[in-house]
């Protein structure tokens, strides 16, 4: 009983369908203003969200700004104080360093007065041997220029060298005249003599140069 009712509801419902019309279903016309309020309502939602980004982007770039000032205030901190322990270091090595120089004038001045005395010619060699004073000062000799080279070694492995200065223009930031003399062949301010070597430690001034400059041609 159930089946046929059924079955009798689905014919009249296809019947119902055939007997609608073809035309199709009208749509309801478009609400202008409808639509306006939809697109004012659109257009203020994208402004207030474009603000939000453009106020987060602004809040970014700021805290960016802050972050690179703090790394540039950090390194500068960092700079002056490897400036400040390099500069410390340097006043603390700075009296040993001139010790070691003075020892290495002392060095040089007993080489150089050794090669003075030793003696020169046939019979003073043979005198010399004789009493074995050769031996004796050619072994000062080399036992002073070892040292002096060693001393030498070890002052630049601290950077320092020494300052240039026989042969050219006076310097007045490295070289401190002495005194002067004349030489007609040599230039004016060049100079003739060290008295003392000047040094250098790492391109800055150690110890400056005392030294004899040539001076002008006298006026006749």
């Amino acid at each position: 009983m159930e089946e046929a009712k059924r079955t009798a509801l689905l014919a009249q419902f296809a019947t119902y369908l055939d007997q609608l019309p073809d035309t199709p279903v009208e749509e309801p016309p478009v609400d202008l203003h409808s639509l306006f309020i939809e697109l004012a309502a659109l257009k203020n939602e994208v402004r207030l969200e474009s603000r939000q980004v453009k106020g987060a982007v602004e809040g970014f770039k700021e805290l960016l700004g802050l972050v690179e000032e703090q790394n540039r205030r950090l390194e500068r901190e960092l700079s002056a104080c490897q400036d400040d322990r390099h500069s410390d270091a340097e006043q603390v090595q700075r009296p040993l360093l001139l010790t070691l120089i003075d020892l290495r004038d002392r060095l040089e001045e007993g080489l150089a007065l050794i090669h003075q005395h030793r003696p020169h010619g046939l019979a003073a060699r043979f005198k010399a041997c004789a009493g074995r004073e050769l031996a004796l000062l050619d072994g000062l000799a080399q036992g002073q220029a070892i040292t002096l080279r060693r001393l030498d070694q070890q002052l630049a492995e601290y950077g320092i060298e020494p300052i240039q200065a026989k042969g050219q223009q006076v310097d007045p930031h490295t070289m401190r005249v002495v005194a002067v003399e004349h030489e007609p062949t040599r230039a004016a301010g060049e100079v003739l003599k060290e008295l003392r070597k000047g040094f250098l430690r790492e391109g800055r001034l150690l110890r400056g140069a005392e030294v004899i400059a040539n001076r002008e041609n006298e006026t006749q």
